[in-house]
């Protein structure tokens, strides 16, 4: 004979079953109605809907850097873009952004210098005799989270008219809810993606400089996968340019570093990806091809 308590037990499990089953074809009802009549900003449209909005749209607003073969394969720097500038210490990272805002005068560029002060920055350039470039820095650092840097680059947008923003480094900038990371790769991520969603909230490309891996071999042009994060970074970022000094081996095994330089585009939503080979001269970089070089070169650089 079966026992009554167990014959009740299967009895209201079966009962709270049809009752789940009802509650969730009501809800489904519910939702297909409010659906039909939804008109949000995340609406399902056709493609077709789509594509009348993107042709008839203008032209997108490029920032063009104003070297010609680099200017070929990225193809333009868009509103919104966020562009990964990498490469190893004293390859010329810094140096080349530098020479590029020289480039940028009517685009306001706010530089946010974490790693070297804007002052070391406007020394080299008073050493060599020049004008600074039309461009803005905060007086001090006193902060190193994405937080802060939105409130910079509201700030250089209200006064100055900022359409470019140039962060030096990566490294050196903390996401905000940091401690929630468990490890460097989610921290280096979750950074870069806070910093893409302000590219979006501004309507404005940043630049964001950025180390390789402390074991990449300084005598070989460093690939995207030696950056750090590249991973996380690679689904984020829109650009990535790897920068290279051309480094040998003397006869004894000793480094020699030269002034010819390699820009390496690895990562291009929008263009493609190759070199470009420059030579650096008194802080300024020019397209050329390389001339066979011996000994070191001018060791200044950013």
């Amino acid at each position: 004979m079966l026992d009554a308590n167990k014959i009740f037990e299967r009895l209201h499990k079966e009962i709270r079953k049809d009752e789940e089953s009802l509650e969730k074809l009501q809800a489904l009802k519910r939702l297909k109605e409010e659906v039909k009549h939804y008109n949000g900003s995340d609406k399902i449209v056709p493609f077709e809907d789509i594509y009348k909005r993107v042709k008839n749209n203008p032209p997108a607003e490029k920032i063009y850097t104003g070297w010609t073969k680099l200017d070929s394969i990225l193809k333009g720097i868009r509103k919104k873009h966020l562009v990964i500038w990498a490469g190893i210490t004293k390859h010329g990272k810094t140096s080349l952004a530098m020479d590029l805002t020289f480039k940028l005068k009517d685009y306001n560029v706010l530089w946010l210098p974490i790693e070297e002060s804007a002052e070391e920055l406007i020394e080299k350039i008073v050493e060599r005799g020049e004008e600074p470039p039309k461009s803005f820095a905060p007086e001090n650092i006193t902060s190193v989270d994405t937080d802060w840097i939105q409130f910079k680059i509201a700030e250089g947008k209200v006064r100055f008219g900022t359409d470019l923003v140039i962060i030096d480094n990566l490294s050196w900038v903390s996401p905000v809810n940091e401690n929630k990371f468990d490890n460097k790769s989610d921290r280096i991520e979750q950074t870069v993606r806070q910093i893409k969603a302000l590219c979006n909230t501004f309507d404005i490309p940043i630049i964001l400089i950025a180390h390789v891996n402390k074991n990449s071999r300084a005598d070989k042009n460093p690939t995207f996968e030696d950056l750090k994060g590249s991973s996380g970074i690679g689904q984020i970022a829109d650009k990535a340019v790897l920068i290279w000094r051309e480094t040998k081996r003397g006869s004894n095994g000793e480094l020699e570093i030269t002034n010819n330089v390699n820009c390496s585009v690895q990562l291009n939503r929008q263009g493609g990806v190759g070199n470009v080979k420059m030579v650096y001269r008194d802080g300024h970089f020019t397209e050329e091809e390389w001339e066979e070089t011996s000994g070191s070169g001018d060791l200044s650089m950013f």
